[in-house]
């Protein structure tokens, strides 16, 4: 795997690709805009129905019973993916 870090600034704008892994810290409170479409694929859309059912609202879900404790959670468990991702290379 290889990795980008970047500090956008206002007005810019990131493309990241469908299925493609990435984690977000904001430096200053911001706003941001996803913008999606339906995938072309079956498969792919069965992927995207899944997130919508089931991964949405249960982040939702935990978001509203742990709060900041749960984003706090799930920073730790992407650093710790990416971090045993590159340490395999």
């Amino acid at each position: 795997a290889e990795g980008w870090k970047t500090i956008m600034k206002h007005g810019d704008t990131l493309f990241i690709p469908s299925g493609h892994w990435h984690y977000i810290k904001y430096l200053t409170p911001s706003f941001s805009l996803t913008l999606r479409s339906l995938p072309k694929s079956t498969k792919k859309r069965l992927s995207f129905l899944k997130s919508l059912i089931l991964h949405r609202p249960f982040d939702n879900l935990m978001r509203r019973a742990q709060g900041q404790k749960w984003v706090d959670y799930k920073n730790n468990v992407a650093k710790k993916r990416s971090n045993s991702t590159l340490d395999n290379e």
